[in-house]
């Protein structure tokens, strides 16, 4: 399984045009010369055919920054001869450093990798200048995330040498088939990988795909982070191993119950965001009487059902993916109770049998969220409840607003009235409470051998060691409440 990871950095995880704009900006009008969008057009042209030229061997790294600069100067209206090109060239790269912009989704999508798939490394592999790479990272937090950086500019050659991936091979150690190689560019990483006989994923496809896969033997095309999630994880089930480990973990681990109670209030097995306070929201919508039914869509070991039920005497029915955790389920529930393993999109029940369902951190996993949205909307009784837990900036990527979710802009495609509250301060504070709760029983954990699971609590609240503004850039949390009438 691939799990050393190879990452070009401009236009896979760092908008490197959004950044080489504002630079040029900067630099030619410190300069005194004009710049504008012509301008800016014209020279990424240029500068792009010079790339070519260099992986190509006909021109030097200083040659191609000196003919950028002359070439741009004269289309500013200026004498290049009156100018020390390479040192523009210096200033370019360094205010390019200090504004890096990310691909949309790339934080949550490196984030994601760290955290799911397992024993995962993650590598830059890119041509350019090594100041450039390290402030642009450093800018957006994605250094956090690197374990290892290699730059054509320090290792004295660049893509799409087989010498290139050589020097990487040889430095990380590893065997071949344990990397993979993303990017979006054809001449540089895909020719790349060919060269050096790596898998290959070509990040954003454009043109005549088809051809392309053909003449660079790519592996793979992704057209979003998600696609290239399920693509690295090599698993169809999104999080499946993962999910199985931790639920044989939970069923032994002393130091995960009482952690759970230090950070969540109850031992629910949780992994994720939700503590006692959000699992008491809940009860309000769970009607009195003797027929009542509870769904919880994406169970887990059905600790929170069981909560539930103590409280209300109701029916409780639950499905998950994870075998282990609904062989558990199983066991711990067996009055009033059904649990089956199974996938949204798959799993069906009757018409009109569930008063509430509930959905903590599991409708990320719906393969299509609006036919998803009905098909819940069906099973519920008139009158019930549908009530969701949903987290943005981890599995799913950060929007505007509480409006512009996935989840939001599904039930307004379906005509579904909702209500929904912001809980993103709410969370904040439980993640520094889930924090400081993994590092009271780090000992335990290690005790038990359980050291993995403490490093991975730790690297998933590595989000509130920054202020409050600086975590709700990144992450919100919302419930959301729909009412069958």
């Amino acid at each position: 399984m691939h799990r050393n990871f190879l990452f070009d950095l401009d236009q896979t995880l760092l908008d490197f045009h959004a950044s080489e704009y504002k630079a040029l900006e900067i630099v030619l009008k410190e300069n005194n010369l004009s710049f504008s969008d012509e301008i800016y057009s014209a020279f990424k042209e240029y500068n792009k055919s010079l790339w070519l030229e260099l992986e190509k061997g006909m021109i030097t790294r200083n040659e191609l920054f000196a003919k950028r600069f002359d070439y741009v100067i004269k289309k500013s209206g200026g004498d290049p001869a009156l100018f020390d090109l390479l040192k523009i060239n210096d200033d370019f790269i360094r205010t390019m450093s200090q504004n890096g912009v990310l691909m949309d989704g790339a934080l949550s999508f490196v984030r994601k990798v760290k955290i799911e798939i397992p024993d995962a490394s993650i590598y830059i592999a890119s041509n350019g200048a090594t100041i450039n790479a390290k402030g642009r990272l450093a800018s957006t937090g994605l250094d956090k995330y690197i374990d290892g950086l290699f730059i054509s500019e320090d290792m004295g050659v660049a893509k799409p040498a087989a010498e290139f991936f050589d020097i990487i091979l040889d430095k990380v150690g590893e065997d071949k088939d344990s990397f993979i190689m993303i990017g979006d560019s054809l001449t540089s990483d895909m020719l790349g990988a060919k060269k050096a006989s790596l898998t290959s994923v070509w990040f954003m496809p454009t043109g005549d795909v088809e051809e392309a896969i053909k003449e660079y033997d790519i592996d793979y095309c992704a057209d979003s982070f998600d696609e290239l999630f399920e693509i690295l994880n090599g698993n169809e089930l999104l999080f499946y191993n993962e999910y199985e480990n931790f639920y044989k973990m939970t069923g032994k681990s002393k130091a995960f119950e009482k952690f759970c109670r230090e950070a969540f209030g109850q031992d629910f097995s949780q992994d994720g965001f939700s503590d006692i306070n959000q699992i008491n929201r809940i009860l309000k919508y769970i009607p009195k009487g003797e027929d009542v039914h509870i769904l919880d869509v994406g169970c887990g070991n059905g600790k929170m059902l069981g909560y539930l039920q103590d409280k209300t005497g109701a029916y409780i029915h639950g499905f998950d993916y994870s075998e282990s955790a609904i062989d558990t389920a199983k066991k711990l529930f067996q009055t009033k109770a059904d649990f089956k393993q199974g996938k949204i999109g798959e799993t069906d029940y009757p018409a009109e049998q569930f008063d509430l369902v509930v959905s903590m951190d599991s409708m990320y996993f719906a393969p299509d969220m609006e036919k998803f949205v009905l098909q819940i909307m069906r099973w519920l009784k008139k009158d019930g409840v549908l009530f969701v837990g949903y987290q943005e900036g981890d599995v799913m990527p950060k929007t505007d607003n509480e409006k512009t979710t996935v989840l939001a802009r599904a039930l307004d495609n379906c005509g579904i009235q909702y209500e929904v509250e912001d809980i993103t301060s709410e969370t904040y504070e439980l993640l520094k409470k889930k924090r400081d709760a993994a590092l009271l029983y780090q000992k335990d954990f290690e005790k038990e051998g359980n050291k993995d699971w403490l490093d991975l609590l730790l690297l998933q609240t590595d989000c509130v060691t920054e202020g409050y503004d600086s975590f709700a850039q990144k992450m919100a949390r919302y419930i959301y409440v729909v009412r069958k009438n």
